[in-house]
């Protein structure tokens, strides 16, 4: 590392080292890759974590991103292939179907909306870009969490009985249920989400991979209740393949 200024390359070489790993990893792991003395490590992780740019995951001694680490990478965030792409093809099904369209990422226990579409006559929604909610009440989450390593799982839900918050007195109410929701999701091939989030809406969502394999994001598509429960595998399907589409496109330019 450079000697001009030690203190704010760690920092840097942190987050960096942070925003490349596939999940939260211990302040060892941090200390031993970087070569900064591990009371330093832990020393910049607390001062990070006070700032929001890193978070602790005390029950699995792991470090991963903070939301704010979020927040100041959103305006490029805007303009990444990803994004870009996401939004011309979500704009037009949402067109298509007159329902809401939406892309999120997973970040920590929540989702992070990063696209909203909404057609001429759809649904006002909850999810606008920037917005966080729990990924175990969303049909985003729940479609990353079901493709996640079961290493990844048991970092973010080490427990079985742990209890999960809910809205509505819908959704699963521990991990142990959680995690029997996401296999049946992975078994159809995309998740749902049935009034958790707000009360007359269902929604449909599927995953979309990097070139990797990875989870990177999920896309989903909300509408009245009714109108989305009749028609949930056709629906599934126009979902699935505007994220083939768009894995397709964004493996031609380099992956996610």
């Amino acid at each position: 590392m450079s000697s001009g200024s030690p203190a704010a390359e760690h920092v840097l070489a942190v987050l960096d080292f942070l925003s490349h790993g596939k999940g939260p990893v211990p302040a060892a792991t941090i200390s031993r890759t970087l070569g900064i003395p591990r009371s330093t490590t832990y020393q910049l992780l607390e001062a990070l974590s006070a700032r929001g740019f890193a978070t602790h995951f005390p029950d699995d001694r792991t470090w991963g991103l903070g939301v704010r680490a979020f927040e100041i990478g959103s305006g490029y965030a805007k303009q990444q292939p990803l994004v870009l792409m996401s939004a011309q093809l979500l704009r037009q099904l949402a067109h298509d179907l007159q329902v809401g369209t939406h892309l999120a990422v997973l970040h920590g226990l929540d989702v992070i909306y990063l696209v909203e579409e909404r057609s001429t006559h759809g649904p006002w929604l909850v999810s606008e870009v920037g917005v966080r909610l729990p990924a175990h009440l969303t049909a985003t989450g729940r479609a990353i969490l079901a493709h996640l390593p079961k290493n990844q799982m048991r970092a973010l839900y080490p427990h079985g009985s742990t209890l999960l918050p809910v809205r509505q007195n819908r959704g699963p109410k521990s991990v142990r249920d959680l995690r029997d929701l996401l296999q049946q999701t992975r078994q159809r091939g995309w998740s749902i989400e049935n009034e958790e989030i707000t009360p007359g809406f269902f929604s449909v969502a599927t995953v979309i991979r990097d070139y990797t394999g990875w989870p990177a994001a999920a896309i989903a598509l909300t509408g009245d209740k009714e109108k989305v429960e009749n028609d949930i595998p056709g629906l599934a399907q126009r979902l699935m393949q505007v994220a083939t589409t768009i894995e397709t496109r964004l493996g031609g330019t380099g992956g996610i």
